[in-house]
C-alpha cells in the first residue's frame, strides 16, 4: 500500500517515521530504505531518529540511527531501471545516464555534421564549446525521459511532435532528429521505452529490485517527475509498504485548493489552466506555494483513483497564540488567513527584521550584527541555532568568511555575547561553517588544477603566473615559502616579464615568433645565466642575454622555478591540440603529479583529483566502446567545471556553529534564527532553456525553477522559530543610487506591513518596516543607540568605533 502522512512541520513527521522504523523488518539485517530530498535533510533526520531508535527509555535521546540507507527520490527510478533483465544495462554503466549520454550526443552531432536537419547543432557560436552544447542537449533528453516519456516514444516511432502532442515547430525539428541519431548510436532502449514494462513487472511481482519490503519517502516538497513519480510509487506499493511523509505549510489552504478542484482531473493539464491560486487567501501562499498546491492536487487525484491512502493529519508543532510579529505571520500562513492589519506587536518586537544595505558586504556585516544582538539578548541561544541561507552562495560565502573572520573554534577566541570573550581589535568571533559548497571550493588541489588549466589556456601573463605560484598546492609541491615567493616576485619584476612562454607561444596570438622580449623564456635565461656569472660580468654574457645575479640559497630556488616553467611549458604544448577523453585523463593526471601536492595527512585531495580525472576517461563510452570524439582544452575545462560544481560527499551540516548554506539543502528544517542574506535579483533570477519543449508548455507537477526558489523562501520564513532576518541591496555601493527590491522581497515586505498595521492607516508607509543602513560600518549612526530600537549601538565592531 501507499500511505500519505502529512503535517505542517517536519518534527511530527520524523517522530512518525521513527515509530515505523522501531518495528523491525522480518530480517533484522536488511537495511531500511528512506528517500530524502537533500543531504541536509538526511543529516537532520538521522539525528532526529537517533533520539528514539534504540534509546534506553522513551525521551532519553541516547539512541542510534543505524542500518538505514538514505538516498534521493530519483534513486527509486534508477533502481527500477537497473533491475536485472534482458534490456538492463551493466551495473553503473547505463548509456542513457546524462554523464554518458553527452558522449553519444557529441558523436552523433559530429558524424552528421553535414546534415542540414540538425540546424543549430551544426554551428558552434563564438565562446561556446561542443561539450557544453552536448551536455545541455543530453540534459534536455534526460528531462524529457523523466517528465514526458510519451514524447520520446512518439519520436522513436518517427512522429515529430512537441510536448503538447502537436506537430513540432520548424525551429525545434532538430531535437527529434538528433534524438533518433543518438538512439541508433547507443543501440539500447531508452528509459522511456523500458519503464512501462518494468512497472508492469513490478506490479505483478516479477521484477527483482534491490529494495526492502518497507520504504519511506520523507520531506519531498515537489514530486520529482510529477505524475510519473506517483506511477512509480504505485507500482512499488503493489508488493511493498510505501509511506510518504510530507510537509504541508498550510493544510487549511490545501483543503481549499482541493475543494475548488471538485474532483476534476489534474494529471496532464497545462499549468496555465490551473486556477488553484485563486482558492488561496494568503498572498505569500498564492505567490510562493505553487509546488505545494500542485503536489496536493496530484496526490488527491492518486487517492481518488485508489492509488494512495491518505492518513489523518499529524499533530503539528503546537504553535501557541501568536505573541510576536513572526509568530503572527507564520500563523496566518498556517491558517491561510489574509493579513488584516489588526496585529499590534510589542514596540520592542524585533522578530522580523528587514534590512536595506549597500551591497553584499554590508549585508553580511548587518547579518553578523543582528546575530550578535540575538546572542547577547538571549543566553539560551547558541550559534548552532542559527542558519544563514544565501540565494547566491558562491557569491556570498567568500564575503561571509572575510567579514566573520576565522571561526571561533579555529581562532580559539570566544567573543563577548553569550559568554564569548571580547576582542579589542574586531567584532566577537562566531563559530560557523559554510556548508553546501562545491568541490572546487572545498578541495584546494581541485581548485588549483582549475587554475592551472585557466593559465595554460591564456597568455601566461606575469600576474597570472604569480597568482598560480601563490596557491597552496603549488607551494607545497615546490617548497615555496613566503620568502621564496618574495624572491620570485623580485625576479619577475627585474626581468621585465610581460606575457608569453616564448616567441613560439606568442605566435599563437598573432605576433611574430622572433619577438621574444618580455617572455618567460627570456627571463629564465637571464636567471640561469646569473647562476653561473655575476650580474656585473656582462663580458661573460652569452649573446644578448644580460644575467640577473642569483647567489647562495637562491640558486636552488632558481632551479625549482625552472622546473615549474618547464612543466607548464610542456602542459601548454600538450593542451594546444585536441585529444580523446582518455588521453586528456592521462595528461591532466600527470600534470597534477608534476605541479601540485597536498600537506601530510591530506593525500585524499590528490586521490580525489585523480579519481575525478579518471572518470573523465572511464565514462566517455558510446555503445560500450571508448568514444572517438576529440576534445579541445576549452571542452575539457567545461567538462571539469561541471564536475567541480558538484557538492562534496560530506557537507558540513549539523557539525556545530552557525550553518551558512544555499536555500535548498536545509529547507523546512527548524532553526531559532534564520537569516536570508542577499535577497536580490541576482540571487533569485531563474534561467529557462529556450529549447526545452517541456518548459515551453508545462503541466501541473512539472519542475518549475521559479516556483521552487519561491517555495524555498516560504520554507525559510516558516522555519524560523524566534527571529527572521532578511537583507537586500537597497542602494548601489558605488553610485549610491536606489536599487529597487526584487519581487520576492517586495512581496514579503508588503505582507509584513499588512500584518502589522491597518491598511487604512494614512500615516503608514511600507518603507517604515525596513531599516536603511549607512554605507560604512563606521558611520556614527551604527555606533549610537536607536537603530532598530536597540538600547546600545547596533555595531559590535571595535575597529569601526575607533
Amino acid at each position: 500500500m501507499l500511505e500519505l502522512h502529512v503535517a505542517d512541520d517536519v518534527a511530527p513527521l520524523a517522530a512518525a517515521l521513527g515509530r515505523v522504523l522501531a518495528v523491525p523488518l522480518e530480517d533484522p539485517f536488511t537495511p531500511e530504505w528512506v528517500a530524502v530530498p537533500t543531504e541536509g535533510t538526511m543529516r537532520w533526520l538521522r539525528l532526529e531518529l537517533a533520539r528514539s531508535l534504540g534509546a534506553s527509555s522513551p525521551g532519553a535521546g541516547d539512541g542510534v540511527c543505524a542500518n538505514v540507507r538514505f538516498a534521493s527520490p530519483g534513486a527509486l527510478r534508477e533502481l527500477v531501471l537497473a533491475a536485472p533483465g534482458p534490456s538492463a544495462p551493466a551495473p553503473g554503466a547505463d548509456p542513457w545516464d546524462v554523464d554518458r549520454l553527452v558522449w553519444a550526443v557529441l558523436e552523433a552531432a559530429r558524424d552528421a555534421a553535414d546534415d542540414e536537419r540538425l540546424g543549430p547543432m551544426r554551428v558552434l557560436p563564438a565562446g561556446a564549446t561542443w561539450w557544453s552544447r552536448a551536455r545541455r542537449v543530453a540534459e534536455l533528453f534526460e528531462r524529457y525521459a523523466t517528465q514526458r516519456p510519451e514524447l520520446l516514444l512518439q519520436w522513436r516511432a518517427g512522429r515529430d511532435l512537441d510536448a503538447t502532442g502537436r506537430g513540432i515547430a520548424p525551429g525545434d525539428a532538430w531535437q527529434p532528429h538528433l534524438w533518433r541519431l543518438v538512439r541508433a548510436l547507443v543501440a539500447t532502449p531508452s528509459p522511456a521505452e523500458r519503464l512501462p514494462a518494468l512497472l508492469d513487472a513490478l506490479r505483478s511481482g516479477d521484477l527483482a529490485v534491490d529494495l526492502p519490503q518497507r520504504l519511506a519517502v520523507f520531506g519531498v516538497t515537489a514530486l520529482p517527475g510529477g505524475a510519473g513519480f506517483l506511477d512509480l510509487l504505485d507500482a512499488l506499493a503493489s508488493t511493498r509498504d510505501v509511506r510518504c511523509f510530507l510537509v504541508d505549510p498550510s493544510p487549511v489552504a490545501t483543503r481549499r485548493v482541493l475543494d475548488a478542484a471538485r474532483g476534476a482531473p489534474v494529471g496532464g493539464i497545462a499549468r496555465g489552466e490551473d486556477r488553484s491560486a485563486r482558492a488561496v487567501r494568503h498572498p505569500l501562499l498564492a505567490s510562493w506555494g505553487r509546488p505545494y498546491r500542485e503536489r496536493a492536487l496530484l496526490l488527491e487525484e492518486a487517492a481518488r483513483l485508489g492509488r494512495a491512502v491518505p492518513r489523518p493529519l499529524l499533530a503539528g508543532s503546537g504553535r501557541r497564540e501568536p505573541r510576536t510579529l513572526l509568530e503572527r505571520l507564520q500563523d496566518d500562513l498556517a491558517q491561510d488567513r489574509p493579513p488584516d492589519g489588526t496585529f499590534e506587536p510589542d514596540p520592542r518586537d524585533r522578530s522580523v527584521q528587514l534590512h536595506s544595505c549597500h551591497g553584499i558586504s554590508r549585508q553580511v556585516e548587518v547579518a553578523r550584527d543582528a546575530i550578535l544582538h540575538a546572542l547577547a539578548d538571549d543566553p539560551s541561544l547558541c550559534e548552532g541555532d542559527v542558519l544563514i541561507v544565501c540565494p547566491s552562495l558562491a557569491e556570498t560565502a567568500p564575503v561571509v568568511e572575510a567579514v566573520f573572520g576565522a571561526p571561533a573554534s579555529e581562532a580559539g577566541a570566544p567573543g563577548a555575547p553569550g559568554g564569548r570573550r571580547a576582542d579589542e581589535r574586531r567584532a566577537p568571533a562566531l563559530s560557523y561553517r559554510v556548508a553546501d559548497r562545491s568541490l572546487r571550493e572545498t578541495v584546494p588541489v581541485l581548485a588549483a588544477l582549475d587554475s592551472v588549466l585557466e593559465l595554460v589556456a591564456g597568455r601566461f601573463a606575469a600576474s597570472a603566473v604569480s597568482e598560480l605560484l601563490a596557491l597552496p598546492p603549488v607551494r607545497e609541491r615546490f617548497g615555496l615559502d613566503d620568502a621564496a615567493l618574495g624572491t620570485l616576485g623580485r625576479w619577475i619584476a627585474a626581468t621585465n616579464v610581460r606575457w608569453g612562454l616564448d616567441g613560439a607561444h606568442r605566435a599563437r596570438w598573432g605576433l611574430p615568433g622572433e619577438l621574444a622580449s618580455g617572455t618567460w623564456r627570456e627571463a629564465l635565461d637571464r636567471l640561469l645565466l646569473g647562476v653561473a656569472v655575476g650580474d656585473g660580468e656582462l663580458e661573460l654574457a652569452a649573446g644578448s642575454v644580460a644575467p640577473v645575479g642569483v647567489e647562495g640559497p637562491d640558486v636552488e630556488l632558481a632551479g625549482r622555478f625552472a622546473d615549474i616553467l618547464a612543466c607548464l611549458h610542456e602542459l601548454s604544448d600538450e593542451t594546444s591540440v585536441a585529444h580523446r577523453p582518455q588521453a586528456w585523463s592521462a595528461i591532466l593526471s600527470r600534470a597534477v603529479d608534476d605541479l601540485l601536492a597536498a600537506p601530510a595527512g591530506e593525500r585524499w585531495q590528490l586521490d580525489a583529483a585523480h579519481e575525478l580525472l579518471g572518470r573523465l576517461g572511464e565514462e566517455a563510452l558510446v555503445a560500450g566502446r571508448p568514444t572517438t570524439v576529440e576534445l579541445t582544452l576549452g571542452d575539457v575545462r567545461r567538462a571539469l567545471a561541471h564536475r567541480l560544481s558538484g557538492s562534496p560527499r560530506r557537507p558540513d551540516f549539523f557539525r556545530g556553529g552557525i550553518t551558512v548554506s544555499s536555500l535548498t539543502p536545509l529547507r523546512g528544517l527548524p532553526f531559532r534564527v534564520v537569516c536570508v542574506v542577499g535577497l536580490d535579483d541576482s540571487g533569485t533570477a531563474e534561467l529557462v532553456d529556450g529549447d526545452d519543449l517541456v518548459a515551453a508548455t508545462p503541466r501541473v507537477g512539472d519542475r518549475d525553477p521559479r516556483g521552487e526558489s519561491r517555495q524555498a523562501l516560504l520554507d525559510a520564513v516558516l522555519a524560523a522559530r524566534d527571529l527572521l532576518v532578511v537583507t537586500r541591496t537597497g542602494r548601489d555601493e558605488r553610485t549610491n543610487l536606489p536599487v529597487p527590491p526584487c519581487v520576492a522581497y517586495a512581496e514579503l515586505r508588503d505582507t509584513v506591513a499588512a500584518t502589522a498595521r491597518a491598511r487604512h492607516d494614512p500615516t503608514h508607509r511600507v518603507d517604515d518596516l525596513e531599516v536603511v543602513h549607512p554605507r560604512q560600518a563606521f558611520d556614527e549612526r551604527c555606533l549610537q543607540p536607536g537603530l532598530l530600537g536597540t538600547d546600545g549601538p547596533w555595531s559590535f565592531d571595535p575597529a569601526a568605533l575607533r
